[in-house]
């Protein structure tokens, strides 16, 4: 049997999130674990233990170490990269250079077609983990929420359901490294029960189960398990309109999408309807799911894609197209999005403004050249 060492990222260990991943390899292959933790103080410490260990498949999930350092220690014929949108998404293109020689497999619509477009060897397949053997809606006055970062807190959420009828907020508060929790203001105080790590995975979901409302904890995610799951037991889900979270859900149809930058109370109308919708279309998924998550194995050792990428912009050039309607005929304002860049085009045909996400910040263009305002992003 071939020999694979995946590398994965520490925290993994207690979420259990990327199990599913671990479990399809070693069905294939021979598999060795090595655990990184890009928070240790000398992160690839860790493949001193792997010294002159050799592979057939390298395969990194989420996870950046210093590829030279780790090359000293192991050799291997095949590697693999699983990039997580939150993680690396933001990241420029000099970053993506260093994977030229990989295989990259996305969980993530958006930035498969941006390595795409950079002429990197991209696969994209949608997660979808296995749905609620019964559809329970929960109480529709009850919300889920579990705060991991500093900016999507308890008062983004008071402000979120100020339209909407809320007796209780069960806050789950285990924030991700280096975030600091935000005590909620006294208006709603009393409604809001806590808790942290459950004994077991199984406590955690009843506790979801019981409420008809889920709020997505991140701004960007790499698959997305928390509101998934939560799709997965038929719950509402209102999350930012991001990726992944905006690859899976349809305004009104099956969750709720708002903006992070300018968050505006949600209108939740028939959230039955919604939850019902999401059960049956993460049911579909998941089969989808069950029949396709075997591709993985077949690319992890495939020649590396040259010409996809080319056909890919062909295609499809933008992602989304807004039109907003003068007189209900004209065409006032075209909006263009690609994954990192927006055009603001007025009547359709005159570049007023451009819109470029690096980083942490997006910046602004006038006319489509000249830079004139930066705004951090969370």
């Amino acid at each position: 049997m071939k020999r694979l060492l995946y590398i994965d990222h520490d925290f993994h260990n207690k979420t259990k999130s990327s199990q599913f991943l671990e479990e399809l390899l070693k069905s294939a292959y021979e598999v060795e674990v090595c655990n990184f933790d890009p928070y240790d103080k000398d992160p690839e410490s860790a493949f001193e233990c792997l010294k002159n260990k050799e592979f057939d498949i390298l395969v990194l999930f989420q996870v950046t170490p210093d590829l030279e350092r780790l090359k000293k220690n192991v050799s291997f014929k095949h590697a693999v990269f699983f990039p997580m949108y939150d993680a690396s998404g933001g990241l420029d293109d000099d970053f993506w250079e260093q994977y030229r020689s990989f295989n990259i497999i996305n969980f993530s619509r958006s930035l498969h077609e941006r390595l795409l477009g950079l002429g990197l060897s991209s696969y994209y397949i949608q997660y979808f983990p296995k749905p609620a053997e019964s559809l329970k809606y929960g109480n529709p006055d009850h919300v889920f929420f579990w705060q991991r970062l500093t900016d999507l807190n308890i008062d983004l959420v008071e402000r979120l359901l100020r339209k909407i009828r809320v007796e209780r907020i069960h806050v789950h508060k285990v924030l991700d490294p280096y975030q600091t929790f935000s005590e909620p203001s006294l208006a709603i105080a009393g409604k809001i029960k806590y808790s942290v790590w459950f004994d077991t995975r199984e406590e955690m979901l009843r506790v979801m189960e019981s409420c008809a409302l889920y709020i997505a904890p991140r701004l960007y995610e790499g698959i997305g398990m928390s509101f998934l799951e939560a799709m997965a037991m038929g719950r509402c889900v209102i999350a930012p309109d991001s990726p992944t979270m905006n690859e899976y859900i349809v305004h009104g149809k099956n969750g709720l999408l708002y903006n992070y930058h300018k968050p505006k109370p949600i209108k939740a109308r028939r959230i039955e309807k919604i939850q019902r919708n999401a059960y049956e279309y993460m049911k579909e998924g998941y089969a989808r799911w069950t029949r396709d998550k075997y591709k993985i194995l077949d690319w992890l050792e495939a020649p590396l894609r040259q010409d996809d990428w080319r056909r890919i912009k062909k295609q499809k050039k933008y992602q989304n197209i807004k039109i907003y309607l003068l007189f209900g005929f004209l065409p006032l304002l075209v909006l263009r999005e690609k994954a990192y860049k927006r055009y603001y085009d007025l009547f359709g045909f005159l570049r007023i403004l451009k819109s470029r996400k690096k980083e942490t910040e997006m910046i602004f263009y006038l006319l489509g050249i000249i830079p004139v305002w930066k705004s951090k992003l969370a």
